[in-house]
């Protein structure tokens, strides 16, 4: 609803916006090649929460973090996580930090530590404000 000003109402339409709320899940399994490569985070991005669902818990004693190449721990520390944890624990690191104004090309840097069994899955949630 809209005014001209002097108190004729009419109807107007919706404004629209380019805000966009995505998500994005990668697989990580014991036998992963380290860095293992999750997606590219568009242009000033907010990174919102990484959550890491352990789906079969890991043996021996792996480690892993999300960030990217030279910046391994950008968005979750290795400390955040234990991959060791009981199916369907899950983790959930809220981040709020904005990528840079260019893309980045997000990154898993994992540890086997002498993992023979294990399988989880990191969920990025992410926005792109207006």
């Amino acid at each position: 609803l809209s005014t001209d000003g002097n108190g004729v109402l009419s109807w107007a339409s919706a404004g629209s916006t380019s805000s966009l709320q995505a998500r994005d899940t990668t697989s990580l399994a014991f036998g992963t090649s380290s860095p293992a490569a999750m997606f590219t985070l568009p242009a000033n991005a907010v990174l919102d929460r990484v959550s890491i669902i352990i789906d079969t818990a890991f043996d021996g004693a792996p480690t892993m973090s999300v960030g990217v190449s030279g910046t391994a721990s950008k968005y979750v520390a290795s400390t955040e996580v234990d991959l060791t944890a009981t199916a369907e624990t899950r983790f959930d690191i809220m981040c709020a930090k904005t990528a840079n104004v260019s893309t980045e090309a997000l990154i898993i840097t994992y540890s086997a530590g002498g993992a023979t069994a294990g399988a989880a899955r990191v969920i990025v949630d992410y926005s792109i404000p207006a």
